[in-house]
């Protein structure tokens, strides 16, 4: 009889155990070489909210996300969706210090707005720095090709 307790004890205690699965962090930044002090707006199209407050990066600065831990390595499929660096938004406005405006977003489906090699929301877009660390880079292309709003781009 005792011998049946410790086994179904053994059993109980081993059969509650999770293992947790390996976890794998990345940092993901947005450096600023656009010539061009900018702003950053984050926003969930759904709900059309502003996710954070915006952000600005000033010339040949940079803007890190969150510290995100993944369940996989990265993705070497270079339309793999990073929105979960943003906080979730699906949706970016760049501004161009209040007179150009670049506007990048991704759909429920996944579909990257054009251009799609500059969309902020592919991973493809970024540079692996190593170390888990990956940057896209504003250009002064970027610039050259946003949107002109004439003073009035928030």
């Amino acid at each position: 009889m005792k011998k049946i307790l410790i086994i179904s004890t053994t059993i109980i205690l081993f059969s509650n155990c999770v293992t947790e699965s390996k976890m794998y962090p990345r940092q993901y930044s947005i450096k600023n070489e656009s010539s061009q002090n900018v702003k950053l707006k984050f926003y969930l199209t759904f709900t059309n909210v502003e996710l954070i407050d915006e952000v600005a990066i000033f010339n040949n600065e940079s803007f890190k996300s969150e510290l995100i831990e993944f369940s996989k390595p990265h993705s070497v499929d270079e339309n793999y969706l990073i929105n979960t660096a943003f906080k979730g938004s699906d949706s970016l406005v760049i501004i161009y210090d209040n007179s150009k405006r670049s506007i990048y977003s991704v759909d429920f489906y996944g579909n990257f707005s054009e251009p799609i090699d500059r969309n902020l929301f592919r991973f493809g877009n970024y540079e692996d720095l190593g170390n888990d660390e990956f940057q896209f880079t504003i250009t002064q292309e970027d610039y050259n090709n946003a949107e002109d709003c004439n003073g009035n781009c928030d």
